[in-house]
């Protein structure tokens, strides 16, 4: 059962401003981590998925029908190098036929395609194909409301639970959450969930689960209003003390990123949250801290985020958990095939 709620230094968000561990917006990315991820002097047959993101918010601007026209050419010509049944995936005729989602209209499913093209494809693909736990889908702010109807699939509304997160400006951007997968990242992590959600030492995976989603927007509302990015973090996937340092990063506050490029200004910053009265992790044992404090004295500024497919900043040296990510996506590129969801 839930104890109390944990008291944190707010922090204010633009409008999908999580990108700076969690996002997918690119031009807001190449700000953060230095890199050029636009298009410029790109040929078409050059262009990848996430050239293919950031023309996606420029397509914002541009008339309904005009843009689908471009986006759909975009679609027809762009073949990213590391993977290129992945675009294979978003034409609609193939989109179209994937299996989870016979309970949706062909309007519904053409809305969440579109959705999908302005950058959140790898990480839809790559959580359906079970080597994530949980992704982020809701950049165009339209209405994706409809997907709790797949709950009603005899065999996918088992596998996927969908979490509409409320926003201020717009609808609310959806998690979904492959359900086993999710499950087995809270059993490798129990013990950090526990501590920070405050639970009963004897919570199973399951109640920790139920918990999760039934108090969604305190644990998996951190983008904007809560103090628990940690949590959000290593539920969608992402290597645990990265997430950590991320959360003593925005406790921080918004200038936290910008320590990011000076190690030790970065260092004392993190290291004065993590040893304060107020600290997230007060309560984290004894080892677990002392590694976290090790961690942090160790960091050395790297603007390389994760990937496409794991959206993260890589703020600690995880050596395991940075293999993890890797052979999860490499293995998706290397055996990913769109006929497997038909």
């Amino acid at each position: 059962m839930k104890m109390s709620q944990i008291s944190h230094v707010p922090a204010s968000f633009a409008s999908k401003s999580h990108v700076a561990f969690f996002g997918s917006k690119k031009n807001v990315a190449a700000n953060i981590f230095g890199k050029n991820c636009g298009v410029k002097n790109s040929s078409p047959d050059k262009l990848n998925m996430d050239s293919l993101g950031m023309l996606g918010n420029v397509l914002k601007l541009f008339p309904t029908e005009s843009a689908r026209f471009l986006q759909d050419s975009l679609v027809k010509f762009c073949a990213p190098a590391e993977n290129p049944k992945l675009l294979e995936a978003i034409v609609p005729e193939n989109f179209a036929r994937i299996k989870m989602l016979n309970s949706l209209s062909a309007s519904e499913k053409e809305t969440l395609r579109r959705d999908l093209l302005y950058g959140d494809a790898p990480e839809f693909f790559i959580t359906l194909s079970g080597l994530k736990p949980a992704c982020i889908i809701g950049e165009s702010k339209v209405d994706l409301g409809f997907l709790k109807k797949i709950k009603n699939d005899k065999l996918y509304g088992e596998k996927f639970d969908f979490v509409p997160i409320k926003i201020t400006d717009g609808f609310p951007v959806i998690y979904i959450l492959n359900k086993e997968k999710v499950l087995e990242t809270i059993s490798a992590n129990k013990d950090f969930y526990i501590m920070k959600m405050e639970l009963d030492n004897n919570s199973s995976p399951d109640e920790i689960y139920s918990e999760l989603i039934k108090q969604k927007d305190l644990y998996l509302n951190s983008h904007y209003q809560s103090g628990m990015q940690d949590i959000a973090g290593i539920t969608l996937g992402y290597p645990r003390y990265s997430s950590m340092m991320y959360q003593l990063e925005k406790i921080y506050g918004d200038d936290g990123i910008k320590l990011r490029n000076n190690p030790q200004l970065y260092r004392d910053a993190l290291l004065g949250i993590l040893h304060g009265e107020n600290s997230p992790y007060k309560n984290l044992d004894k080892s677990e801290f002392e590694k976290l404090e090790n961690i942090i004295k160790l960091y050395k500024y790297s603007p390389k985020p994760g990937n496409k497919y794991y959206k993260y900043a890589v703020l600690a040296e995880e050596p395991e958990e940075a293999a993890r990510v890797n052979r999860n996506t490499t293995r998706f590129i290397n055996e990913f095939d769109i006929k497997n969801l038909f």
